[in-house]
């Protein structure tokens, strides 16, 4: 579909469907929706707009014999015009939500919907799709809030540990949720049943609140004191994953503190479909739309059959986080 960026009205009436940005570090999804709304109301005012309003008027003019007679005639309504009644396209006419809530220090893929594209983000919401982060850690500090801006109130050494202690560590704590996922499943993770449901493919919740599940965990990078662990996981958030690696610092006898936490895949969606802060305009947003339509097709919404999902009560569900805890401590 072509789309005319030329006129307003044409091109407001596009923005419906569902975008990916690259969300930069250090701001709050909110902060980031207002600068959406703010930059897409500049592009859509600086275009050409429709033309004002027509008003009847009755005009006197004479006839024959200069007699008056009275005229209906069409005139511009000078109450409608932008000076009057303010910008043509306010920030209140623009609806955009976004996929997730992710925290202030996270940045990478950001999945937003606008105008119509809000109800397909609540079907992604609910399709809880994987995904992947490159979570960066510093070895030999701790800080108040996991955070490197946070206060510092330990230093350790770090000289004894290697890279294999860390790919140990992190396969255990990849075995651990692994195990969860079965109880949560009810079925013996030595059992049969739990073999014909691995053999079956991911195995993701059915409720809207459950615990961080961790499907793949590893240490692609390590040079002390900075490592990076690449993570696959669903149900997460920017403060879980920085607490995952300060006890990770804990288990290796020394301390570590998170320094980024970047998102480079969300379901379908890349880096390769995020769009960066200079492209977020009309223009930007509407191919990023165009470009990302096949990625929210209802076949790669729904539950595929080797994607089984857990029908359990909240009350195992906080079981199994609680007996996850007391594994890690």
């Amino acid at each position: 579909m072509k789309i005319n960026y030329n006129y307003a009205p044409h091109a407001f009436g596009a923005l419906n469907g569902v975008f990916c940005i690259y969300k930069p570090r250090g701001l709050k999804v909110h902060r980031i929706i207002s600068d959406i709304k703010i930059l897409l109301c500049r592009d859509l005012n600086a275009l050409k707009c429709r033309p004002l309003r027509m008003r009847r008027v009755d005009e006197n003019q004479y006839g024959r014999q200069w007699q008056p007679v009275i005229v209906p005639t069409k005139v511009p309504d000078l109450s409608d015009h932008p000076l009057v009644v303010g910008p043509r396209y306010q920030v209140e006419d623009l609806n955009i939500t976004s996929v997730s809530i992710v925290g202030r220090h996270t940045s990478g893929v950001l999945v937003m919907g606008i105008g119509r594209g809000c109800s397909t983000i609540y079907h992604l919401r609910q399709a809880k799709l994987m995904k992947v982060y490159t979570v960066k850690g510093e070895l030999g500090m701790a800080t108040e809030n996991f955070s490197p801006l946070g206060r510092l109130i330990e230093k350790t050494t770090y000289k004894h540990i290697t890279k294999p202690q860390i790919d140990r560590l992190v396969s255990s704590i990849q075995a651990v949720h692994q195990k969860n996922m079965y109880t949560l499943a009810g079925v013996d993770i030595q059992s049969q049943e739990a073999y014909e449901l691995a053999a079956q493919g991911l195995i993701r919740p059915m409720e809207d609140k459950f615990p961080p599940m961790v499907y793949s965990i590893k240490c692609t990078e390590f040079n002390p004191p900075d490592f990076t662990l690449e993570i696959h996981c669903i149900g997460e958030s920017a403060s879980y994953l920085m607490n995952l690696v300060h006890d990770i610092g804990l288990e290796l006898r020394s301390s570590a503190v998170c320094t980024g936490v970047r998102c480079i895949r969300h379901g379908h969606f890349t880096l390769t479909h995020a769009i960066l802060k200079n492209y977020w305009t009309v223009e930007g947003i509407l191919k990023n739309i165009e470009f990302c339509r096949d990625l929210v097709l209802p076949m790669k919404l729904l539950p595929q059959p080797t994607m089984q999902k857990l029908e359990k009560p909240r009350k195992q569900l906080l079981l199994a986080s609680e007996s996850q805890k007391q594994v890690t401590e």
